[in-house]
């Protein structure tokens, strides 16, 4: 039996889980959060493909449910695929957005550690887009 050195980032986001399992699960939402997206394009009910600086990057999600879970796999720009556990669980009437990280066979410690720091600054942003996301409803100002 093998496992991967892991790290679980995470952050509580207040908004309710079903607005932010929608706003994680749209790819043309990250561009709001995700400085290096260029271009999202969608090419099915459950997969996408981004363009980046580093080259083309190919999502492939579960299928949608009501649980939050946003698993997915990433196609890298070198081939390699990746499985991603992504989870948005209820806090009370809010949220966190949780997700587990691996060491990978292809990537060394340094790698690894700028992941994690990689996506602990995307949850920061993906907190303060979601938690400042507001619409006009009714000639009135409310939270998306």
């Amino acid at each position: 039996m093998t496992t991967h050195r892991s790290a679980v980032v995470h952050t509580s986001i207040e908004a309710p889980p079903e607005r932010v399992a929608a706003f994680m699960s749209d790819l043309h939402s990250w561009t709001t959060w995700a400085p290096w997206i260029e271009s999202v394009t969608r090419s099915s009910p459950r997969d996408w493909t981004l363009a980046t600086a580093d080259g083309v990057m190919r999502f492939h999600f579960v299928d949608p449910n009501p649980l939050g879970i946003l698993d997915h796999e990433v196609t890298l720009p070198s081939g390699v695929t990746l499985t991603n556990s992504l989870r948005v669980v209820a806090n009370d009437t809010g949220s966190e957005l949780v997700m587990v990280l691996y060491q990978w066979p292809h990537m060394s410690g340094e790698d690894f550690d700028r992941d994690v720091q990689a996506v602990t600054g995307d949850f920061a942003r993906i907190k303060q887009v979601v938690e400042g996301a507001t619409g006009e409803v009714d000639g009135r100002r409310s939270a998306i």
